[in-house]
C-alpha cells in the first residue's frame, strides 16, 4: 500500500472520529474530540497494519490480518468501561463508551477501505446521538407516585398487606 493511500485513509479516520467527538465535546463528555480523533485513528492504524504491516515483516506466510483488529475491540472495552459510572441517581457514560467503541469499528472500516460503511456508521452514529436525545430523554422520564393508607383498628393488616401484595405481585 502506498504511502498516499495510507494517509488518506487515516486523514479520513480522524475526521469521521472528529465529527462524532465534537458532538460528545459540545455534551461536555469525558471523551470528546480528542479522544474520539486518537482511538478512531489508532483503529484505522491497527487495520493497516492487519492488512498491509504485517506482510513486510512476515512475508504473508499464514498470517491472519485480521488477529491484530480484532484485539482492538477487545482493547476498546476497557477505554468505554473508564468512562462509565454508577451513582446513586443511575449509570453514565454509556453512550459516550458507545461511541467510543464505534469510533474503533470506523476506524477499523476506514484502515481496511471500507469507506462507505465508515461514512455511513458516522452518519448514523450523528443522528442518533442528536435528533434522538430528545425522545430518549423522554422514555428515561420518571415519575414519582406515593400512597397514603389510613387504617382503621378493626381491619386486620395482616390481611391488607396480603391482599396488596397479590394484587400488585410483589414479593413477600
Amino acid at each position: 500500500m502506498n504511502v498516499l493511500l495510507v494517509a488518506g485513509r487515516i486523514i479520513l479516520e480522524a475526521f469521521l472520529g472528529a465529527i462524532i467527538g465534537i458532538e460528545r465535546e459540545t455534551k461536555h463528555k469525558a471523551a470528546g474530540f480528542r479522544t474520539h480523533i486518537i482511538v478512531s485513528v489508532g483503529a484505522c492504524l491497527i487495520m493497516l497494519i492487519g492488512i498491509d504491516g504485517v506482510d513486510k515483516v512476515s512475508g504473508s506466510g499464514g498470517w491472519d490480518a485480521l488477529r491484530i483488529p480484532a484485539q482492538v475491540v477487545s482493547g476498546i472495552g476497557f477505554l468505554g468501561a473508564g468512562t462509565i459510572l454508577q451513582t446513586k441517581d443511575g449509570i453514565s457514560g454509556l453512550t459516550t463508551a458507545a461511541t467510543l467503541w464505534l469510533s474503533a469499528a470506523i476506524g477499523l472500516a476506514v484502515g481496511i477501505g471500507y469507506y462507505e460503511g465508515a461514512i455511513i456508521a458516522t452518519v448514523v452514529c450523528l443522528v442518533t446521538l442528536i435528533s434522538l436525545m430528545g425522545f430518549s430523554d423522554a422514555l428515561n422520564e420518571r415519575t414519582t407516585v406515593s400512597y397514603i393508607m389510613v387504617f382503621n383498628s378493626t381491619l386486620n393488616c395482616q390481611d391488607i398487606c396480603y391482599t396488596l401484595r397479590n394484587t400488585l405481585l410483589l414479593p413477600d
